[in-house]
């Protein structure tokens, strides 16, 4: 199961969000892990993924395999918390 995480950076230092929740997406697991892996290998900063019950086992699973270290899982904000973590944050991916 993924931790429920933070809402924002308290710490000052720079992160980016990512949000990858489409049906379209979701269901091509080795879409998924290509897009996991280049994020991962891309990114100079702690990625935030935004998760949900519908997204968390792909997530999950490509997470482990190709972006261990370099993703902090969190579950879904209500509309104030995410607007603050975007704000927050370095950049934004989204599909």
């Amino acid at each position: 199961m993924i931790d429920q995480g933070h809402a924002a950076s308290d710490s000052g230092e720079q992160f980016g969000v990512v949000l990858l929740h489409r049906f379209e997406f979701i269901s091509n697991q080795s879409l998924v892990n290509e897009t996991v892996a280049a994020l991962a290998a891309n990114s100079a900063v702690p990625l935030r993924l935004m998760v949900d019950a519908y997204s968390e086992g792909a997530l999950a699973d490509a997470i482990q395999e190709f972006g261990r270290g370099k993703f902090e899982p969190q579950q879904k904000l209500n509309h104030p918390e995410f607007i603050g973590l975007l704000r927050s944050a370095a950049f934004v991916v989204t599909d």
